[in-house]
């Protein structure tokens, strides 16, 4: 019977965390869509090298420089989205 409670709370555990996140990735699209609705630039960030755009926090740019550019010159310079942070397309 103890091995059914470990179980349950571990699933307790993990709904909780899954619903942190959701939250958490809700508001982050609704800033974005926000700041679109404004008519306000929306940024993403780039390495001279990369052929992708990031988020600002994306794993994928810990060992670079990025610098900040607009979605749209990202796009008109042919970069795609990154597939780790998914930013805005």
């Amino acid at each position: 019977m103890a091995g059914r409670e470990r179980g349950r709370g571990w699933l307790l555990l993990i709904a909780g965390v899954c619903a942190l996140l959701a939250g958490v990735l809700a508001r982050l699209v609704r800033r974005a869509l926000h700041e679109a609705a404004r008519g306000e630039t929306v940024t993403v960030w780039v390495t001279p090298s990369g052929t992708h755009y990031h988020r600002r926090d994306c794993v994928a740019l810990s060992r670079s420089t990025p610098a900040r550019v607009a979605l749209s010159a990202a796009r008109d310079d042919g970069l795609t989205p990154c597939e780790l942070c998914e930013p805005p397309v």
